[in-house]
C-alpha cells in the first residue's frame, strides 16, 4: 500500500504542476483534460492498493476500475467519506471519456463543457482546482486511515 500511495502522490504533484503552472500560462482545454487524467491516475494507484489490502474481504481481485470501485464500496459501506470519494472518482472517469468542448481558451474564464449522458457540465479553472483539492483530500484520508 505504501508503494501505491507513493505513486499516487507523484501523480498529485504532476497534477499540481498542471494546475498552478501549465494552466496559468496556457489556459487550454487540453491542460484541464490532462489534469483530470492525472487525478484519475492518482485514484487508480490508491484504489489498486486498497483492493490489494482488502483482498481477503473481496475474494477474487477485479480487473476493471468499475469492478474495483464496486468491491471497495461493499468493503467500506459504513464509511460515508470513502463512498463519496469513490463516486467522485467515477465522475472523473466519465468526464475523461465524454465528448468535450473548450470555450474562452487562453483567457481566465476558460470553460470546458463535457456531455455526461446528455447532461452538460461545465469545468472552469476554479472547478478544476476543486477537483484537485478533492483528490488531495482523498489521498490524505487514505493515508490517515491506513496508519491507524
Amino acid at each position: 500500500m505504501k508503494e501505491s500511495l507513493f505513486y499516487a502522490s507523484q501523480e498529485i504533484k504532476r497534477a499540481e504542476h498542471l494546475l498552478y503552472v501549465s494552466l496559468k500560462y496556457t489556459r487550454t482545454g487540453d491542460v484541464i483534460h490532462s489534469l483530470i487524467l492525472r487525478l484519475i491516475a492518482s485514484y487508480d494507484f490508491v484504489i489498486d492498493g486498497l483492493v490489494q489490502i482488502n483482498e481477503e474481504k473481496i475474494g477474487e481481485l477485479p480487473s476493471s476500475p468499475f469492478a474495483k470501485v464496486a468491491a471497495l464500496k461493499k468493503v467500506y459501506e459504513d464509511n460515508k467519506e470513502m463512498q463519496l470519494h469513490l463516486e467522485f472518482y467515477l465522475l472523473l472517469r466519465k468526464i475523461s471519456r465524454s465528448k468535450r468542448e473548450a470555450f474562452n481558451e487562453f483567457r481566465r474564464n476558460l470553460t470546458v463543457r463535457a456531455d455526461l449522458d446528455g447532461q452538460m457540465i461545465e469545468i472552469t479553472i476554479d472547478i478544476a482546482s476543486d477537483y484537485y483539492h478533492k483528490s488531495v483530500d482523498f489521498l490524505r484520508f487514505v493515508k490517515k486511515h491506513m496508519d491507524t
